[in-house]
């Protein structure tokens, strides 16, 4: 809830945001001090602006977009 900054969500899309994140970081390997977290949660703010509300689809697609931000 920190990295929503004022937004308001319905409570179960709140749910699948929080479950979405914690997947997302776990598959990343983000860790809990790492400040790639605020980056994840920007992410996942965003593909639930678009529409996406399901926090599988939101994890899989915030591992996509994480992964392909990253320099190889």
């Amino acid at each position: 809830r920190p990295y929503l900054a004022g937004r308001t969500f319905a409570p179960e899309i709140i749910v699948a945001m929080s479950t979405a994140f914690e997947e997302a970081c776990k598959a990343l390997n983000v860790g809990a001090d790492s400040p790639t977290r605020a980056m994840v949660a920007r992410m996942i703010i965003l593909l639930v602006e678009e529409g996406h509300t399901r926090a599988d689809q939101l994890a899989a697609a915030a591992i996509k977009e994480m992964r392909g931000a990253q320099p190889t």
